[in-house]
């Protein structure tokens, strides 16, 4: 889902949890669909944020597909923006249910003038 705000473009998405059928296929499509979209709104400010259902500091295709994606898009990661070590999970399922942690991961257009501390 996606809403624009004034010249905000937000998305909301929620990724597979692990050991989806197909989990990678799935997510390449939906950012495929995004860049899409992000494409059509070039001159708006981008945020998408929701549940991943990974980890973004771990090493897995899930995690490198979004942190790719945020790289070839010019996205930040806010998690990451102001040196924070101590970061936390928003929701963690149990290892038993196969499923990672998931975080809320806002995404700054690094076009627009800001002032970030990095």
């Amino acid at each position: 889902m996606a809403v624009i705000v004034r010249n905000v473009l937000t998305f909301n998405i929620y990724l597979p949890y692990v050991g989806t059928q197909d989990r990678p296929s799935i997510v390449d499509q939906l950012f495929l669909e995004l860049h899409d979209c992000m494409s059509a709104y070039r001159n708006n400010s981008i945020i998408i944020g929701r549940d991943f259902n990974t980890d973004l500091d771990k090493h897995n295709q899930t995690s490198l597909a979004i942190n790719q994606f945020a790289d070839d898009n010019a996205l930040y990661r806010c998690d990451s923006l102001f040196g924070s070590c101590d970061k936390e999970d928003t929701y963690h399922n149990d290892p038993s249910l196969f499923a990672e942690s998931a975080e809320i991961i806002k995404y700054k257009d690094r076009t627009e003038d800001c002032n970030i501390k990095k």
